[in-house]
Formats: structure tokens, C-alpha cells, sequence
């Protein structure tokens, strides 16, 4: 896919949709339980304890690479006092960014089965294309097994329920389709950062983010240098939301943040968790990343996350290339990853007579050429391809109707756009 981000220069980076942050530096005012989980074979040697001073500098380096701190961090959240402490939460699903259109028919707490019929109608609906590959991976925000399981081997379907996420526990599904063999697999994870480094990005100590749900893409190489060798690397830069005065993040909040990074990526990668084996929370560690339950013992995945990368074909245990730098014979391989809700795929199962379309990042085809068309972008950008440049344009948009800037292009936008999906 290609796009000419040059075409929507006007929203480069520090050209930020923000609340609080004046239009001469280029801003736009926005409108608007412990879990230890894995088998009984891998908890003795995964639930080794890691000292406090190893969890800060795993924090640490969990911040995004490229963020100019503006402060040092003297205290991580689960170092302060649990009386003294703020509390992240998630917004009502009225004004999340995730949930708000798709908030009358939300139903947290539903049970419905997923498989991969399912995922296909989801990619439908949404336009994503998801190439030829047999193996595709997929995140559910907002979604469990009602076992509390950390995995769920390959399965025609699987019963699972609508969550939502708390920046404290893994309340989200990361899983492999095979499209080949029509199985599904699925992991415990977190799709949204942790309390710990949220809370740090507000004091300006390091780089914090959500990703947006859409289509994104990846390749196998390592996280963090030799820390967790044969993780996936996000490849495509994009626009990301930040929250630089809430522990949430919410549409109303008019100090959030849409960020495109000047075309930097975020590196929002996929990797394991580390900390869902933890007696106090948080229970993983993401500053942006999706993160699957499990971890590295002497450098070998263990957990959910081992099981994740073999059912997604990597070698177990990686072979290391080189050790200094964690690269392994996989690395290079490319994969397809979409981000979607747990609501949406209970909409595609349990409410069949309800049919929710729409248009985010990473989708494609002829009905995000004739948004481009109506939001009137420059020629050479109308290429079909709804990527960073298209989704600054929509995000402008919106905020010019004084929409919530969502990112997500439903029926009623589409509408008021001029054209349908």
C-alpha cells in the first residue's frame, strides 16, 4: 500500500489535535484482581520474582525510543502509596474513543462464540484487506475467555464475553487465525498501555500511547534490543492517541491528544507481557504495545507468549542470530494484525440483524477512495488506501463538525459526507 503523507503536511507532527494547546503551534481544539493465570506446568518457573529496581528499568525502557523527556521519574504508580495514588479508569462508552459509535447497542458482560467466520465478517465490514496469508493476527479490546485462561489452543470457535479494559489487568484477546485450517487461538493480553508509564507520560518522563483499532502491519524482529528477541515490530506510521492529563482516555477530555509523531513511528509492537505473573498490579507492561501474557526465561519465550509465536509459526526456542543485538532466523518475516472491540465482534455474532460498517486506519478499497474524495485531499493522495494522511484529514474533519474525533468513519458520517458505505 502506498499513500502520500505529504499531501496533509498541515497535520505533521507537533501540528497536534489537542485540547489546551493554541493554534500557533499549529494545535486543533478537540470538541469534544491478581492474575497470575498460565497452566500449572508453567507457573513454578515462570513466577519467579522480579525485584522492584528490575521493574523500573523494565518501565523505563518500555517508553517510547524517540521521547525527548521533559522530567525524571523519582517513582513509578506501584511504588507510590495505594492511598496517595491516582486511579486509572476507562470513559463510558458514550464518549470512548473505542466504544462511542457503537455505544447503543454496546453490551458489556455478553457471551458469544468467536471464530473465524467472525473475524472474516469483521475485516468485511471494515474494508480491511488482509492479503493472501494463511496466518493472520488479531487483537480483541475489551474481551475474555470466561475461563481466565492465558490460552486457548487452535479452535474451530471459542466461547468468549465482552470486557472492558482498566490500564491495570489484561482484559483483552490476542490471537492467531489460520485462515488455512479455519482455527482460531487465543491469548490473554492488553491492547492499551499500563497505569505505570500513563502516569509517567503525564509527569514527562516518557513516551505514552493507544493505538488506534484498524489494519497494521508487522515484522518479526526484537523488542527492546536482546530483552524479548523474536517479537513483531510495527512498520507503518500513523496517528496515535495520548492522554496527557487523565489516567484515561476519553473523547470529552479536551487535553487529549492525536499525534501523528512527524511520520515516526511509535513502535507499538507485539510482545510479551512480562508482569501478568505479579502478586500486585499492574499486570503488564506496555507503554502502547499489544502485550500477550508470558515472558523470557534465559531468553527463551515461556507462557501464553511462546504459544502465540508457534502457533504463528516462529521457530520455539528462537534461534538466535545474534545475540548482542536479538536478532533471530525469523526475523523479517511480515504479518497482517487487526485491532477491532470485543462489541464488535459480539454485534457480528449475536446481533446478526445488526450490521455496523465503517472505515478506520489500514482500511482500503473503493469506499475509502470516495472518502478521500469528499474530504477532498489532494489527487495524488486518492489511492484507496485509508493511512496516516487520510485519517489526519478525517481527524480535522471531525474536529472542524465538532464531532468527537474518533477516527472511525460510520453510516452517519459517511452521510454527512456525501457518500455511503
Amino acid at each position: 500500500m502506498t499513500e502520500n503523507d505529504g499531501a496533509n503536511a498541515i497535520l505533521s507532527r507537533r501540528n497536534l489535535l489537542s485540547g489546551g494547546v493554541t493554534a500557533a503551534v499549529g494545535a486543533l481544539v478537540l470538541s469534544f484482581d491478581m492474575q497470575t493465570g498460565g497452566t500449572a506446568d508453567e507457573l513454578p518457573e515462570a513466577t519467579d520474582p522480579l525485584s522492584d529496581a528490575e521493574i523500573v528499568e523494565l518501565l523505563k525502557e518500555e517508553g517510547e525510543p524517540d521521547f525527548a523527556a521533559r522530567a525524571t521519574i523519582s517513582n513509578f504508580w506501584f511504588q507510590q502509596s495505594s492511598n496517595e495514588r491516582p486511579s486509572p479508569h476507562w470513559p463510558s462508552d458514550d464518549v470512548s474513543f473505542d466504544y462511542r459509535p457503537l455505544a447503543e447497542f454496546a453490551a458489556p458482560g455478553t457471551k458469544f462464540e468467536l471464530s473465524g467466520e467472525t473475524l472474516k465478517v469483521l475485516a468485511e465490514r471494515n474494508a480491511f484487506d488482509l492479503g493472501e496469508s494463511s496466518i493472520i493476527l488479531f487483537g480483541l479490546r475489551g474481551c475474555t475467555v470466561p475461563s481466565g485462561e492465558d490460552y486457548s489452543p487452535a479452535s474451530a470457535k471459542h466461547t468468549v464475553v465482552t470486557a472492558r479494559p482498566d490500564h491495570l489487568n489484561m482484559k483483552c484477546l490476542i490471537g492467531v487465525w489460520n485462515r488455512t485450517g479455519g482455527t482460531i487461538s487465543l491469548c490473554r493480553g492488553s491492547t492499551v498501555p499500563n497505569v505505570d508509564l500513563m502516569d509517567a507520560y503525564i509527569r514527562g518522563a516518557v513516551g505514552c500511547n493507544m493505538l488506534p483499532t484498524g489494519v497494521h502491519r508487522y515484522k518479526v524482529g526484537p523488542h527492546r534490543g536482546n530483552r524479548q528477541p523474536g517479537a513483531f515490530r510495527q512498520q507503518q506510521p500513523l496517528w496515535v492517541l495520548r492522554s496527557p492529563k487523565s489516567l484515561s482516555y476519553a473523547a470529552n477530555d479536551r487535553s487529549a491528544i492525536w499525534d501523528d509523531l512527524n511520520g515516526n513511528l511509535p513502535f507499538d509492537n507485539i510482545h510479551a507481557a512480562i508482569l501478568n505473573y505479579r502478586a500486585k498490579p499492574p499486570f503488564f507492561s506496555s507503554a502502547g504495545c499489544q502485550v500477550v501474557a508470558g515472558r523470557y526465561k534465559n531468553g527463551v519465550p515461556i507462557g501464553a507468549w511462546a504459544k502465540f509465536r508457534q502457533d504463528a509459526g516462529l521457530v520455539h526456542p528462537p534461534v538466535i542470530k545474534d545475540g548482542a543485538r536479538g536478532a533471530t532466523s525469523d526475523d523479517g518475516r511480515t504479518f497482517t494484525y487487526f485491532l477491532l472491540t470485543g462489541d464488535e465482534a459480539s454485534l457480528v455474532s449475536s446481533r446478526p440483524d445488526f450490521e455496523f460498517r465503517a472505515l478506520r486506519y489500514g482500511s482500503s478499497g473503493p469506499t475509502v477512495a470516495a472518502l478521500q474524495e469528499k474530504l477532498q485531499m489532494v489527487p495524488d493522495s486518492i489511492d484507496g488506501n485509508f493511512l496516516r494522511s487520510t485519517l489526519g484529514t478525517y481527524l480535522s474533519w471531525q474536529n472542524d463538525k465538532g464531532q468527537a474525533v474518533t477516527g472511525i468513519v460510520t453510516k452517519s458520517d459517511a452521510e454527512r459526507l456525501g457518500f455511503s458505505l
